[in-house]
């Protein structure tokens, strides 16, 4: 984790809160960029020169581009080709415009979230240059703001393209997005070419309709129905579609992996239920046995190395899970030395009567159940248990 690094703090426009690259290729993967910040552009990153930025399954949380200059939150690129896989992008801030900025180059945005972030100016997400391309698929970018600041100035909470600039979105959402004329999810795009995917507001009436889309209107808005900002077992962030989200199953009957598994990697298939859902997470069920008695969170969720605790952080999200317990645990204690236990999403807790003993060892509660979101509820049984 790279966390709260200051790119010059005596505030003379230094870029790159976390990391400055000028050449050469740079892979992130398994990472946390967080609590950055820049007195210029590129709150976590900063990359130019026709470099090469890949972050997979990497959470890029909190970071701050400050001042006049202060562009692209997370990461700023002037020419350089950057690409996200199954990373989040969430609660970053720009004085000025942007979450991620693309100035020029090219951008690949695969099965990842970008939610949450707040600018001054235009773009509450994603900036596209005059000249760049970008590439969004099996994305949801929901619920970023433009014009943060009330000045009447800012366009495109989603994303803004500007001239000569080119934007494929596939199998995707964008939607739930603000800007200072309210929602607002794309804005001044030259092409914008869409495919299976939710938009929830066209107010300029841009967008190449390609098939397979639900795009909405100012009067007549898309609403994905989405879940609260939740942390996944890689330690990235996503929005789960609610029950009757118009995402579910909505995707291209025909659509075969790659990609095989959705933002949260292994276990979670990308196609479930013979048809993909649109955005970065598919609904699927989960029906998981906890088979060991070790309070652990190792990332190791193989058959006899599954605790409780991870089984938990499987299950956050929208879909009744059940978690159940091996029957080599009959009659034993299972000691908490991690805290308490988080509850983030709808589960059923299957124990062997009074068989099964969770002792928190007098310094915890048990369980907190807590979804983020107090507008909606998460179904919480426990069956069995001591």
């Amino acid at each position: 984790q790279l966390s709260g690094n200051i790119a010059d703090p005596a505030g003379s426009q230094m870029s790159g809160g976390a990391i400055y690259q000028g050449s050469g290729l740079m892979v992130i993967n398994d990472s946390a960029l967080a609590g950055n910040t820049a007195y210029g552009d590129g709150g976590a990153i900063f990359a130019r020169n026709a470099t090469l930025v890949t972050a997979t399954r990497t959470s890029i949380d909190a970071n701050v581009a400050l001042g006049a200059g202060g562009d692209g939150s997370a990461i700023y690129s002037d020419s350089a080709r950057i690409r996200l896989y199954e990373s989040s992008v969430t609660n970053n801030y720009s004085q000025d415009d942007a979450a991620i900025e693309l100035r020029a180059g090219s951008g690949i945005i695969r099965n990842s979230t970008i939610s949450g972030n707040r600018v001054f100016d235009d773009a509450g997400a994603l900036l596209i240059g005059d000249g760049a391309h970008v590439e969004i698929s099996h994305s949801t970018i929901a619920r970023n703001t433009a014009d943060a600041a009330g000045a009447n100035v800012g366009a495109g909470g989603g994303l803004f393209a500007l001239s000569n600039s080119s934007v494929t979105v596939d199998h995707s959402i964008i939607a739930d997005n603000v800007s200072r004329v309210g929602l607002d999810d794309v804005a001044d795009t030259q092409t914008l070419t869409t495919s299976y995917s939710v938009i929830g507001v066209d107010l300029r009436n841009s967008i190449i309709d390609n098939g397979g889309n639900l795009i909405g209107t100012a009067g007549s808005p898309v609403d994905p129905l989405l879940g609260p900002l939740l942390t996944g077992p890689t330690g990235t962030k996503f929005h789960g579609p609610l029950p009757g989200s118009p995402a579910i199953n909505a995707g291209n009957p025909s659509f075969s992996s790659p990609p095989e598994f959705d933002q949260r990697d292994d276990p979670f298939a990308r196609i479930f239920a013979g048809v993909i859902d649109i955005g970065a997470i598919e609904i699927q069920p989960q029906n998981l046995l906890v088979d060991t008695l070790a309070d652990e969170l190792d990332g190791d969720f193989s058959p006899g190395d599954l605790s409780l605790r991870e089984a938990l952080l499987l299950t956050a999200g929208p879909e009744d899970d059940i978690v159940s317990f091996d029957s080599s645990l009959h009659g034993q204690t299972m000691s908490l030395t991690m805290g308490e236990l988080p509850v983030t999403g709808s589960v059923t807790l299957f124990g062997f009567g009074s068989d099964i003993t969770i002792d928190a060892q007098g310094s915890s509660r048990v369980f907190e159940i807590n979804d983020g979101d107090a507008a909606a509820a998460s179904d919480v049984t426990i069956r069995g248990l001591t």
